[in-house]
């Protein structure tokens, strides 16, 4: 009597996890034609913050521009992430330890907490005139003074121990810095910190304000300040990758959907392509997206 019913309750669990909501656009919205797009032969490998990998080894930035194959091979000897200026690399390694190169010596070097799960979308560090900011793994800010060779501040943006390492964020011409984590959204200006609990995706950023692209579908405008502005949901939905062209902001959903949206949220349109887009593997440059073997130029024609 007892294995039925437990053979009875791993039923009703097994259908319900089986039965699982996803995004379906309203019929008003959804565009009954093909989204245009262009048949690449490479696949994309992985994505990451500044950059995507393809198959045939091209590595592109957000920009569109490709990257030089050194600088690839420069991340995997120097560290999980890394950037060069003139005779200087800073490097995150895989260990989470910040380290600073002179001409293939290390000068420096400071561990941080090992930590077992991370985004791949971990910014590089950023030279900033004289001081370095680094983004560790276990969600930190290391800002660096290369001149006194030392950590100057250490700035704590999450506490969690899986995934809590910074996917983006913006510095101002001001100074002011706002980043993002999987589970928050901190602003930085003259000292003073604001934060809001937020599952994020990640974000568009803009001059006086961004918009944040949560993991329950959401699209949020918000300023500086951290007050949301605007806001539109489509439920059920989840996004594999956004951008912004002219007054429209895109949005290519997990199932296949392609959502052009104005800016001020007035209004929406829903693309429905024949074929499968491959799960997660988007990745937003200007005027394109590359998703796999196909690339969808935008903004869209009518």
């Amino acid at each position: 009597m007892k294995s039925n019913l437990l053979f009875f309750v791993l039923s009703l669990l097994f259908l319900s996890c089986s039965d699982k909501a996803s995004y379906s656009p309203k019929p008003e919205n959804l565009v009954k034609k093909r989204i245009p797009f262009y048949f690449n032969k490479v696949k994309i490998e992985r994505v990451e913050r500044d950059t995507a990998f393809l198959s045939n080894g091209q590595v592109f930035d957000r920009n569109g521009n490709e990257l030089n194959i050194s600088l690839s091979d420069s991340e995997r000897e120097f560290g999980f992430v890394a950037t060069k200026k003139d005779d200087l690399i800073a490097s995150v390694t895989e260990n989470n330890s910040v380290q600073l190169w002179k001409r293939g010596s290390r000068v420096f070097n400071f561990d941080f907490d090992r930590i077992s799960s991370v985004d791949r979308r971990l910014p590089k560090p950023l030279f900033r005139g004289d001081n370095i900011l680094y983004f560790t793994l276990d969600g930190k800010i290391a800002i660096f003074s290369i001149q006194m060779n030392k950590i100057l501040r250490v700035i704590n943006i999450s506490y969690n121990t899986e995934y809590s390492n910074v996917i983006d964020y913006r510095l101002s011409p001001n100074n002011s810095l706002t980043l993002l984590t999987h589970k928050s959204i901190m602003h930085i200006e003259n000292g003073e910190e604001k934060k809001v609990s937020v599952d994020v995706r990640g974000a568009i950023f803009e001059d006086n304000s961004f918009f944040a692209i949560t993991k329950n579908g959401e699209v949020r405008k918000y300023d500086y300040n951290l007050k949301v502005l605007e806001s539109v949901k489509f439920p059920f939905a989840y996004f594999v990758s956004w951008g912004k062209v002219d007054n429209k902001i895109y949005l290519i959903e997990s199932n296949g959907y392609l959502i052009e949206l104005e800016s001020d949220f007035s209004a929406r349109r829903v693309f429905s392509e024949d074929v499968d887009l491959t799960y997660e593997n988007c990745f937003f440059t200007p005027q394109k997206f590359i998703c796999d073997e196909k690339i969808f130029y935008l903004p869209l024609s009518r």
